[in-house]
């Protein structure tokens, strides 16, 4: 609740009719050269009526604030600059100043930076902001570090007024080095004997001390409290002795005020004592403390005469005691009234407070006269409201003064209690909680039950360590569901479920419940809820929908939960919607996509210092990088995540976590497998699956693919075995689709590299017709090498042809030897010689009729004749262009080239390095090179030993041999001698071939087979004698 006694802290007292310092009004003005102005002096010294004169003097824009011990909870500073914001004149166009949350801690600084901009965007400039009562804030709380870089970023023209008893602060040494920060101290602001006697005169008393004001200077050295004060008991005092320069302030002050409060009426002095307790009050609020209906006139009365009695201008009179005025009646009140009289008064006092917002200020009154039921009232009511805006060293001070018998017997305290402590300590705040989960359970309380359960699993969620604790959470869920089936509310039943949902997929994500609480939640977050726990249960959502190759639902989700921009919702939240993005872009080999969310989700971190979230990315930043095979970009995010572990910096607390120590050891183990070190691989795969154990079924499903890809590699077939039968004990049902697909194609790999044909096929009919129903383009350790071989191995069976065609062009797979020998393999560009010239790319014929197209492919035609890799340019010059000089030709050949990349479309598939020029084995099939290939095949497989099934693939073999020869090599290119001489060695190489296969089928005893085998031989050996005729 905002009253006008909370605005009194952002809203600058009214300087009234003061002294016109101009010595010191001149040192301001000049001031404004630097950054910032610190003026420091003791209590008492003017300080603040200096800055506020300032102020009115100059009609300065200014932003005012009080600091005061609460400001060491950094959530507390922002949340009252952010309401300054709020009611000063704001350009709406602007982006307001983002809300402050606990995932802003680990890089507060930049945090800090980033709310100053956006606030001073939202404010007029030029600016004068000033912070009064600096030294109130605790020496060793961020408060100063915040304020340091918040006015880094000050627009130019603006200033910052600093005021305080202390010296500068530690933290501003740097500015002050710099001569970015200007100095007013002590000795500037010691009034002079001309100060003194204007003083004397705004209080109707200049010629009565006209000459005593040289002595009250000397007395006092200057301290316009002590000024003020002596003149009041003037005729009393001995002027004789000066004061000690070495004695406290507030016992100089109350000394003096002592003798003063003597002379003031009864009424009066009775009215002071009882509002001493407040920190601002209005004439209705001292009314209501006092009950002196005349309240008014004496607030009025010792504002006019500027007896340590300041009045702010707001929508209604605020006064506020000057400090060391107001610490001295608190002492007054405590030595003159009863202690009954004393505790009834604070408690008035602090009623008063609550009912008018000032939360805090009541609080400190409650604890110092131990209410104790009051302190829990505010507790309770006022703890949502500072959770939200992040207050939790404020709400973890209140709690934590109320004695531990009181807070045990209260859920709502115990909740509290564990809730300030989440993210900072687990062991106790889980302990709080789950007492709190205990009392309510006794007391069959279910809201305050689905509450601290969700609260348990938040803790858990945040210290991140250790998920191990989710057991009993998803034990005690079930048994609340028992207790209460139907949940308090949606709000309560869109927590918990997110909860139970994240808690049962990273511990036991094979449970058959899962199903159960992912679709009640898919339609629970269609309701209107709020943004963070909407983003929140979607994320966990896309996690499972993912995971179950459920893509269509998980993008719904992400459509429902997509916040409209970055700038309408907290950063946090973006953040979070992005890293869910990221992983169905992941999942769904959509790595451009990935990459820009991961750079929105950055860029947002970087912006606002919420460092606390980077992991998140992290983790899905690396999937995406090494699915798609961007060695470099993982190394750089490896790096990063080496020295999140390794050597702190904003996440060092989580140095010992066990997803943090898991993801490192994973990431590496997949990377150095990609990299071929398999040793250390293996060392990291046995280390993440260390750590899996202690966190969830998940992330041992992972861990143990990985350590069964890194023993296929090393040749460990047992080892393997051990990981591939594990992961399927764990997933009996196989419910975890994407996870049974990824085992699947694992299990025929090493099918494949033992010999078991049969196996190998097997397994990959059930993961490619897998894969095709859920229209899957990435699994889990995705290695490009592996899926590229079983791919070769599919379209050799004709397995899903269509499906893993179209995964091959989408994954770009490339086998280490191109698999010429495959016709279903998805050629970007595919080359026939034999009979017709035809070129075709992605499957489509390519038509070339023009005349400017002809030298183009005659150039492709020559590079094919002359071997097509690492042919000579200038062989291919002379062949092309006989009679050119060899700049012409190398001109020629030049323009000719560039047309030809024109023409074919198909990047990196021509090769130009230094002299020489190649066709790519893996971008551009050549029938004449899948011949060759073929051909070897075959006279391997006839001169093998006999075994099961082999005469089968022979057969093929030969069949395929047929399809491709369809006759001689360029055949239209009979008179030029590069063309054929390729096609006499061609036609001689076919020759020799179909007289060996067709001897090999007598041998088999199949007349019929050999004889066609000898036609053909006969035809390419007609081939073979008219090239050679034509080549000699």
């Amino acid at each position: 609740m905002d009253t006008p006694l909370t605005y009194a802290k952002i809203t600058a007292p009214s300087a009234g009719t003061t002294v016109k310092r101009a010595r010191l009004l001149e040192r301001l003005d000049r001031a404004h050269e630097r950054r910032l102005t610190w003026i420091s002096g003791p209590a008492g010294c003017g300080k603040t009526t200096l800055v506020a004169d300032y102020v009115q003097q100059k009609k300065a824009r200014c932003l005012w604030y009080q600091v005061d011990h609460g400001d060491g909870d950094p959530a507390a500073m922002f949340h009252f600059l952010h309401l300054a914001v709020q009611t000063a004149t704001t350009r709406s166009r602007k982006v307001p100043p983002p809300e402050f949350a606990p995932a802003f801690l680990p890089g507060l600084e930049v945090f800090a930076r980033r709310f100053f901009r956006d606030l001073f965007a939202q404010l007029p400039s030029p600016l004068l902001i000033v912070f009064d009562n600096v030294q109130d804030a605790p020496p060793d709380s961020a408060f100063y570090d915040v304020l340091r870089e918040g006015l880094f970023e000050l627009p130019p023209g603006s200033h910052a007024i600093l005021i305080s008893r202390s010296e500068p602060h530690a933290t501003f040494s740097g500015l002050l080095a710099k001569r970015e920060m200007a100095l007013i101290g002590w000795e500037d602001l010691r009034f002079t004997t001309t100060e003194v006697e204007q003083l004397f005169g705004l209080f109707g008393q200049k010629a009565r001390f006209r000459d005593r004001a040289q002595n009250i200077l000397s007395v006092t050295q200057g301290w316009v409290a002590g000024i003020v004060l002596m003149t009041a008991v003037a005729d009393e005092m001995d002027f004789s002795r000066p004061i000690p320069k070495d004695a406290p302030v507030q016992t100089l002050f109350d000394y003096f005020a002592t003798e003063v409060l003597r002379k003031v009426d009864a009424a009066v002095r009775s009215f002071l004592l009882h509002t001493a307790f407040l920190p601002e009050m209005t004439v209705l609020q001292a009314e209501e403390v006092t009950g002196n209906l005349d309240a008014g006139n004496i607030l009025a009365a010792l504002s006019r005469e500027n007896f340590f009695t300041s009045r702010q201008s707001s929508r209604q009179p605020i006064y506020r005691y000057h400090p060391l005025f107001r610490a001295f009646l608190q002492n007054c009140a405590e030595a003159s009234l009863s202690a009954e009289h004393l505790k009834t008064l604070r408690g008035k006092t602090a009623s008063l407070l609550e009912l008018v917002g000032q939360v805090e200020a009541a609080c400190e009154l409650f604890i110092a006269i131990e209410d104790w039921q009051s302190l829990s009232r505010m507790v309770c009511s006022q703890a949502p409201i500072l959770m939200a805006k992040a207050r939790i060293k404020t709400l973890a001070g209140w709690v934590g003064a109320i004695p531990e018998e009181l807070k045990d017997r209260s859920p709502d305290l115990l909740y509290w209690d564990g809730m300030t402590r989440v993210g900072f300590d687990l062991e106790q705040s889980l302990c709080r909680l789950e007492r709190s989960f205990t009392l309510c359970r006794e007391r069959n309380d279910a809201n305050g039950e689905y509450i601290a359960w969700s609260g348990m699993v938040d803790a858990i969620v945040a210290a991140w360590v250790d998920f191990r604790p989710f057991d009993q959470c998803i034990s005690e869920f079930r048994a609340l569901q028992g207790r209460h089936l139907c949940f308090p509310s949606k709000e309560i039943e869109a927590r918990a479920l997110s909860n139970i949902v994240f808690a049962i997929a990273h511990r036991r994500i094979c449970d058959p419940i899962l199903p159960n609480f992912v679709y009640r939640l898919s339609e629970v977050i269609q309701e209107p809820l709020d943004l963070t726990l909407r983003v929140s249960a979607g994320a966990s959502l896309v996690v499972c929908l993912s995971g179950w190759c459920n893509f269509a639902k998980a993008q719904m989700i992400l459509e429902t939960i997509r916040p409209n921009s970055r700038r309408e919702c907290p950063p946090q939240v973006w953040i979070l919607f992005q890293v869910a993005n990221m992983l169905f872009c992941w999942l769904t080999a959509s790595f451009g996509d990935c990459r820009r969310a991961e750079k929105e989700a950055i860029d947002t971190i970087r912006d606002t210092g919420a460092w606390g979230m980077e992991l998140l990315v992290l983790n899905q930043a690396l999937s995406c990088a090494l699915s798609d095979n961007d060695r470099n970009r993982a190394r750089e995010l490896l790096s990063r995540l080496s020295a999140i572990l390794n050597t702190g910096g904003p996440l060092s607390k989580l140095q010992q976590s066990h997803p943090l120590r898991w993801m490192y050891h994973y990431y590496f183990a997949w990377n150095d497998l990609l990299e071929g070190k398999l040793s250390v691989a293996r060392e990291h795969g046995e280390w993440s699956l260390n750590y899996a154990e202690r966190m969830g079924e998940l992330f041992v499903l992972l861990s143990r693919v990985a350590a069964a890809n890194v023993a296929i590699e090393m040749g460990d077939v047992q080892w393997a075995e051990i990981q591939l039968a594990a992961i399927a004990e764990i997933d009996r049902e196989n419910t975890f689709i994407l996870l049974h697909v990824t085992k699947l194609f694992v299990e025929a790999d090493l099918a494949h590299r033992t010999g078991n044909s049969d196996k190998c096929l097997a397994t990959l009919h059930e993961a490619f017709a897998l894969a095709r129903t859920y229209s899957l383009k990435n699994t889990e350790f995705w290695l490009p090498k592996q899926m590229a071989d079983l791919s070769v191995l599919a379209l050799e069976a004709e397995i899903e042809v269509d499906y893993v065609r179209s995964l091959v062009r989408e994954r770009n797979l490339r086998p280490e030897t191109a698999p010429r020998h495959v016709e279903a393999w998805p050629w970007p560009l595919a080359v026939q010689t034999l009979g017709n010239f035809v070129v075709s790319r992605n499957g489509e014929q390519l038509s070339f009729r023009g005349k400017a197209q002809r030298k183009p492919m005659d150039l492709l035609k020559a590079l094919i004749a002359l071997g097509g890799r690492g042919v000579s340019i200038a062989r291919l010059q002379d062949a092309l262009w006989p009679d050119a000089d060899g700049d012409a030709a190398e001109r020629a050949f030049d323009i000719t080239l560039h047309r030809l990349r024109k023409l074919l479309q198909v990047e990196g598939v021509l090769d130009r390095s230094e002299s020489r020029l190649s066709l790519s084995a893996h971008l551009c099939w050549v029938d004449v090179w899948a011949l060759n290939d073929l051909i070897e095949m075959a006279l391997t497989a006839i001169g093998a030993s006999p075994t099961p099934g082999s005469a089968v693939d022979i057969d093929a073999i030969g069949a395929k041999i047929l399809r491709l020869d369809q006759g001689a090599f360029l055949e239209h290119l009979s008179d030029e001698p590069w063309a054929s001489y390729s096609r006499y060695q061609i036609s001689k190489r076919l020759g020799g071939f179909y007289r060996d296969f067709g001897r090999y089928w007598e041998r088999q005893g199949q007349p019929d087979r050999a004889s066609e085998f000898y036609q053909r031989g006969l035809d390419a050996e007609a081939r073979y004698v008219e090239a050679s005729l034509r080549y000699l």
